[in-house]
């Protein structure tokens, strides 16, 4: 957090809040173990500068490996005893591809965390934090969507899984959607034991010649029905019709009017 707002910095341009803050009180983090445990705000502020120089320099393919696999080589490494051990940090870089050289001289040029100078990175994640609105940390983006409450692995996984449209969707997604252990899945890419039982996408031929015949037989006598209703209706029509004309007798005289018939 800023801490020129938060009143870590005096007006002589000093810290005032210890181990919490780099750069004479600017930039802050709260501890986060204890006051007096073995990781302070200070380590945690040098830490995520180092994560963001190495996504700086390896992430410009918006997928970042070498980011994930020193944060993976980083919580194996030095994460509890070891967390400021430059030693550990070097490793773990190493081990992930990193060139701890660069990444020095991208911490160096940001700013450092001595003195009253401003670090262009951390400055940079500030005016972040205040544009998107983060209150509290951590805090959890998928497409500029925040994510409320706990975060467990299951929920973030669905979380970022229902960004994609269904066409797009990484097989992982889909293998590890109705996993019931969705860590160890993403892991091996294997589902164990699956919460919801599958729909087949398959039917057997059996079925599929039976269901045919059928729904031909049933569409064969709804035809003959209605052929049948039609013809009846026919003939009753012609009825009609000829019982409003009387039969003629052609035998029948016609009587003339006003002359003799010798005439």
């Amino acid at each position: 957090f800023d801490g020129i707002k938060a009143g870590c910095q005096t007006y002589e341009q000093t810290n005032q809040c210890s181990t919490l803050c780099t750069n004479s009180g600017r930039y802050c983090l709260m501890d986060p173990d204890s006051i007096n445990g073995g990781v302070t705000g200070v380590d945690v502020v040098e830490e995520s500068v180092r994560r963001l120089c190495i996504w700086d320099e390896y992430g410009k393919d918006g997928m970042g490996l070498e980011w994930w696999l020193y944060v993976e080589e980083f919580l194996y490494r030095c994460n509890d005893k070891h967390f400021t051990n430059e030693e550990c940090i070097k490793d773990a870089m190493s081990a992930a591809g990193v060139s701890p050289s660069r990444i020095q001289a991208c911490m160096e040029d940001s700013g450092g965390f001595e003195g009253n100078v401003e670090n262009k990175i951390v400055e940079s994640e500030l005016a972040q934090k205040e544009a998107t609105g983060v209150i509290v940390l951590p805090s959890f983006y998928v497409n500029k969507t925040p994510l409320r409450g706990a975060f467990t692995t299951a929920e973030t996984f669905e979380a970022i899984c229902a960004a994609f449209p269904d066409s797009s969707q990484p097989a992982v997604c889909k293998t590890c959607r109705y996993c019931r252990d969705v860590l160890e899945c993403i892991k091996t890419e294997e589902c164990a034991e699956s919460l919801v039982e599958e729909p087949s996408n398959s039917v057997s031929t059996p079925v599929f010649v039976t269901s045919l015949v059928g729904l031909t037989v049933c569409l064969a006598c709804i035809g003959i029905i209605q052929w049948q209703r039609s013809q009846r209706q026919m003939r009753a029509q012609i009825r009609g019709i000829m019982a409003e004309y009387q039969q003629v007798d052609a035998t029948m005289k016609v009587e003339t009017v006003g002359f003799d018939e010798d005439e």
